[in-house]
């Protein structure tokens, strides 16, 4: 899928899922559904979801962070090893030359078996440490001279890859593929030029380089030993490793395909591939080298470039996991506060109706009795009564609860109840006799020349407050 496709759909996505979500607040909303759990369970879950997408996009930026340090990393060690490797091969490629030249001026008379030229060769050879060997062969391949071991007329090198390149018209300089060598356990590589006079191909003279000369560069050059360094051929035969790189000499790596085909489009970049027999990705930045053969990379395994970023993700789910069960926790409790609360009020609500109930009953129990009957707590107010207990002192009927005693008794007094005094007097008297004279009997004779008579006494469910039963008749009475 390409990338515009992708972020087509992944907008389409994002838009369905808003769209979804505003759809189901507006049910949850509009239907009044919502109720106290809900919200705390989508609170619970807004935060925990908050978190995690913090979490996943500081991840995901670490990643991408992760990468590319290690990308601009790899590409500055890769451009240093080139400009070492682009180095060394100059100053073979200069000594060849230089011998060539000395060859052709200054012993321009003298067969190249001579001991002068061996001299020569020998001079050359100690000032580079890049080379081990200089050789010069003939036209037909055969050696003739060389810097260190003398002449071995046995040998010829007419079979060989650099010699039959030249042959074949090589350019100036050719770098052939490694070699084992025997003697020492060790790598060389023929680096070459042909040898021409007149135009026509007299000789070739050959340095032998040590692979080491490259490994020992590279090993110099990398600041750890995360990333690993190779050199190989445009063939993608590597001719040198670092670090650990040595029993791969010679062959062609895995990676060497994919490696080719993206040298092939441009002189440097950053590929990520499967670079091991294990099929461990690497991240590998490649670079050619100007004007020889050869390719330099540097790479690195994708585990060693993630080895802080797993870190940093292993603390971040562990710390994802206690904020998760933290909160869950958190909102457990508060369900369970909730659950606790509505049961108190459910058990409260049935205790009011069921108050309501009894009250009622007893209200309708009052009513249907004869007398009339009043309550009145310890600071005077009324409590209790019934309708009788209204229409026996004619009182108005929408006496409502809470009504104070001296307000009923001034209520009296200015009718005349008490007789022609003081009304404020009256009141008074009777509220300070009120409480003191319980239990008591009395019997009073209206305006309108009835007879009430009243028992007054403590009721034993309040004892601080006055219960008081009244009738016109002269049954006898008695208090609760």
């Amino acid at each position: 899928m390409s990338g515009v496709a992708y972020k087509t759909v992944r907008s389409d996505c994002y838009r369905a899922s808003v769209k979804r979500l505003t759809r189901f607040l507006y049910v949850v909303f509009r239907r009044r559904r919502l109720r106290p759990q809900h919200a705390v369970i989508a609170l619970c879950a807004i935060l925990i979801i908050a978190y995690g997408a913090s979490a996943v996009l500081s991840l995901r930026h670490a990643y991408r962070q992760a990468f590319r340090d290690a990308g601009a990393t790899l590409t500055g060690t890769a451009r240093s090893a080139e400009t070492g490797t682009s180095q060394s091969l100059f100053e073979i490629d200069a000594t060849l030359l230089g011998v060539d030249r000395m060859l052709a001026a200054v012993l321009s008379r003298a067969q190249w078996d001579d001991p002068s030229v061996t001299r020569l060769l020998r001079q050359f050879d100690e000032q580079k440490l890049a080379i081990s060997e200089l050789l010069i062969l003939d036209a037909q391949g055969r050696e003739v001279n060389r810097s260190r071991s003398g002449i071995d007329g046995a040998r010829n090198y007419t079979g060989d890859a650099f010699f039959a390149a030249h042959q074949s018209g090589a350019p100036k300089l050719f770098i052939g593929s490694p070699e084992h060598t025997a003697a020492n356990d060790d790598w060389v590589i023929m680096v070459s030029r042909p040898l021409t006079r007149n135009n026509l191909l007299s000789g070739v003279i050959a340095a032998v380089v040590p692979v080491a000369t490259f490994g020992d560069f590279f090993a110099a050059t990398v600041t750890g030993g995360a990333a690993q360094i190779s050199l190989m051929l445009d063939k993608g035969v590597l001719l040198a490793s670092e670090p650990g790189g040595k029993q791969r000499i010679g062959r062609v790596p895995k990676s060497a395909p994919a490696l080719l085909a993206a040298a092939a489009k441009e002189a440097a970049g950053l590929l990520e591939i499967p670079a091991d027999e294990e099929g461990n990705w690497r991240l590998l930045s490649f670079r050619k080298v100007g004007g020889y053969p050869l390719i330099v990379t540097v790479s690195r395994e994708r585990a060693d470039i993630l080895r802080h970023w797993d870190d940093e993700w292993t603390a971040s789910v562990i710390e994802f996991a206690f904020f998760t069960g933290t909160a869950l926790t958190l909102a457990y409790l508060v369900l369970c506060a909730l659950k606790r609360q509505q049961f108190a009020a459910m058990r409260l609500r049935r205790s009011e109706a069921r108050l309501k109930r009894q009250t009622s009953l007893l209200q309708s129990t009052l009513e249907n009795i004869g007398e009339g009957l009043s309550v009145f707590d310890r600071q005077g107010w009324l409590v209790a009564w019934n309708s009788r207990f209204c229409e026996l002192l004619d009182l108005p009927p929408d006496l409502t609860a809470g009504a104070p005693l001296r307000k009923i008794l001034m209520l009296q007094a200015m009718r005349g109840d008490f007789g022609d005094g003081e009304p404020e007097a009256e009141v008074a008297r009777r509220l300070e006799q009120f409480h003191r004279d319980v239990p008591a009997i009395k019997e009073r004779v209206t305006p309108s020349g009835r007879i009430h008579k009243s028992a007054a006494a403590l009721c034993p469910m309040a004892p601080l407050s006055r219960f008081t039963r009244m009738s016109p008749t002269s049954d006898r009475q008695s208090g609760c």
